[in-house]
């Protein structure tokens, strides 16, 4: 079988691929496949710098090797629902609205904004396999979150998470809250 994304798959093992200044807009990931908008493969090396997610269906960004976002902003993506399959924490999981780090994956956040994001089960910004399933999600300074939110049965039974969702753990790590209008997409 072929990579599946919806706009870009960096391949395993790749080093160096990197997303600068970018606005990615109303993508969507295939439907009931692995996938996401944007797919990071096993042992690959990811930058993600001054780049705007912004009413993508499908995680917008997962990651499984080592990514750093920097600068970047999260805005009304939607994770697909979950549907039946034999991989439960991939896409199609209905987690990580705006982010997924796999298990092994590791991630650092610097100064980015996730807001308006939502999932049917858990994460809506951002959802990690967590420490049980590797390194997880670093946040190093100056990331906010607003208004993420689950939309599925356990919608207002405090699933929701303006952070990153720690599966393993099953708990939540909230980012400070965003000021008004400091994650508008006019603000890149």
């Amino acid at each position: 079988t072929g990579a599946r994304g919806g706009v870009l798959v960096v391949q395993e093992e790749v080093k160096g691929a990197k997303l600068i200044d970018m606005n990615i807009v109303g993508n969507s990931s295939p439907d009931h496949q692995e996938g996401s908008v944007v797919d990071a493969k096993w042992g690959s090396l990811s930058h993600v710098i001054d780049t705007v997610f912004t009413n993508n269906v499908g995680t917008a960004l997962q990651n499984r090797g080592t990514m750093m976002v920097v600068s970047s902003r999260f805005i009304g993506n939607v994770a697909t629902p979950f549907f039946d399959s034999s991989d439960n924490i991939e896409q199609g999981s209905g987690v990580g609205g705006a982010i997924m780090n796999s298990a092994g994956a590791t991630m650092v956040l610097s100064d980015c904004c996730l807001v308006d994001n939502a999932a049917e089960t858990d994460g809506p910004a951002i959802w990690t396999a967590g420490v049980d399933g590797g390194a997880g999600v670093a946040e190093v300074g100056g990331t906010c979150a607003a208004n993420n939110a689950v939309t599925g049965p356990d919608a207002g039974a405090g699933r929701d998470c303006n952070g990153v969702f720690d599966q393993a753990q099953n708990s939540c790590s909230p980012f400070n809250a965003c000021g008004e209008g400091v994650c508008s997409v006019s603000t890149m």
